[in-house]
């Protein structure tokens, strides 16, 4: 089959005869040079899109991510088919494929299974890992792994020898939260409850800017000397319902794959759940949109800036020289009371940087953002668009409220 076509890849159970009633069939491209997003929330779709792309900008190479939201019908993709070493993620597809050969035989599990599983998942213990595979073997998690729809992942002569994409490990997570044969209610509840468990030295990755509001259900793995390093979650409960797999294969240590990985969760966080906006933090080696924005805002106070979007020692000293004026800290980083003294309020008729700044995440929301410069009556009509979707009053007037709302 070509790499470089574009197939429809359902994000469903196969196999096991009809699909569950919450399954959501998504297209996959196979071979993107960037993240691409799509749903029933156009704007969602575009600032997705935006923010995935400024969050792998610095190091694109090698990663594959994942994000699905059933709540919007929101799927995301950057190189999905992307095939890396497991390490310790396979642990939950091989605690699932025990709890389907209990299922199958009738029982719960043993004291024994229940150990190995609790171990394996909540710890990452290597030891009960490798029990549970030798009992298991390959064929029997072949055999999960086609019933759930993971159709890209491959097996190896040891568990962590398997390789696999992001977009079957979301597969794995539909199948583990959707109603379908593979598994009992109680056992899907069971495998996502160890999940939710994991200790807290073993938490990061996918979690990372998650609203405390949601149940966080997560697995990592790590294998820093092969360049790994993975991280699936699952969130739900309190009106959530979403999930997200970040994969990589040319981390240099779990450090800086964990980093990696978060700045893709706090993006995919902040755009999933955005009913309470927080200005963003932006500091030198920060790079995007948010960026331009601040270095236009700058030049409109008087700096000389090249607005290209990266935080470098100029846009650093800017910063510094503006906080200095307004009796701010000058650190150099900008947080909510630099955002507060920055972010002057715009409106019909009004030109120049800041005006550049607003058009600027209209545009990453896909709104059109008017004439380059131009307060006009097409960026009057996409800012009060903007103010409807967040409840804010419709007034066509950018201030603080509105310019946080814009930049979360």
């Amino acid at each position: 089959m070509s790499r470089i076509r574009t197939l429809l890849v359902a994000l469903a159970l196969v196999a096991v005869g009809a699909a569950p009633a919450h399954a959501t069939a998504v297209p996959r491209q196979i071979t993107i040079a960037a993240a691409t997003c799509t749903s029933d929330n156009a704007n969602l779709a575009a600032r997705l899109s935006s923010d995935l792309n400024e969050a792998v900008f610095r190091s694109p190479n090698s990663m594959g991510i994942t994000v699905l939201d059933r709540r919007t019908n929101t799927v995301c993709h950057y190189n999905p088919d992307l095939l890396v070493g497991v390490a310790s993620i396979i642990k939950a597809t091989i605690v699932g494929t025990l709890l389907r050969r209990a299922q199958e035989e009738g029982r719960g599990l043993t004291a024994t299974e229940q150990n190995q599983a609790r171990l394996a998942i909540t710890e990452s213990n290597n030891d009960t890992t490798t029990a549970m595979y030798n009992s298991l073997g390959n064929a029997r998690i072949q055999a999960f792994m086609n019933a759930v729809g993971m159709t890209d992942t491959q097996t190896g002569t040891c568990w962590g020898c398997y390789r696999t994409s992001s977009s079957d490990q979301v597969n794995l997570l539909q199948a583990l939260s959707n109603d379908n044969p593979v598994l009992t209610p109680d056992r899907k509840a069971y495998l996502l409850g160890l999940m939710a468990q994991v200790v807290a030295s073993q938490r990061w990755g996918t979690p990372a800017g998650a609203p405390p509001s949601a149940t966080v259900h997560v697995k990592n793995g790590w294998f820093p000397s092969g360049g790994q390093v993975n991280s699936i979650g699952l969130f739900d409960g309190n009106g959530h319902d979403y999930m997200m797999a970040v994969v990589t294969g040319n981390s240099f240590s779990t450090e800086a794959g964990a980093a990696r990985i978060e700045l893709v969760a706090r993006a995919a966080h902040r755009a999933l759940n955005p009913t309470v906006p927080a200005w963003p933090t932006l500091r030198e080696t920060s790079y995007g949109n948010r960026v331009q924005v601040l270095q236009r805002l700058l030049i409109s106070r008087g700096a000389s800036l090249n607005p290209d979007g990266d935080f470098g020692p100029l846009t650093a000293t800017a910063v510094r020289n503006f906080q200095s004026a307004n009796g701010l800290s000058a650190d150099g980083i900008v947080g909510p009371l630099t955002w507060g003294k920055l972010a002057a309020t715009v409106q019909s008729g009004a030109t120049g940087e800041a005006v550049r700044a607003l058009q600027l995440r209209l545009t990453a929301y896909g709104l059109a953002a008017g004439a380059a410069g131009t307060f006009d009556a097409t960026t009057v009509a996409s800012v009060k668009s903007f103010q409807t979707s967040r409840g804010l009053p419709a007034d066509g007037v950018v201030g603080a409220t509105t310019w946080q709302h814009l930049v979360s």
